[in-house]
């Protein structure tokens, strides 16, 4: 839900475009690393990654989080 609120129209543009993102999420809500699934194969974005830590984080974790979206 969290995720979904804050970053959904970044997210949305993305998917319309590849078939799934990776967001891997550090103990301190900051987001470490963002990928695209492209042909099969998983992609670094960095972009997407940067754009996702400009905006405001309320997500703290004892463990580091991997999320994955799919179309």
């Amino acid at each position: 839900m969290w995720l979904e609120n804050s970053y959904s129209a970044i997210l949305n543009m993305y998917l319309q475009k590849y078939h799934q993102l990776k967001i891997h999420i550090g103990r301190d809500g900051k987001i470490t690393k963002t990928e695209k699934e492209e042909n099969g194969n998983w992609l670094s974005d960095r972009n997407l990654r940067k754009i996702l830590n400009q905006l405001p984080s309320n997500i703290s974790s004892s463990k580091n989080l991997i999320i994955i979206l799919k179309q």
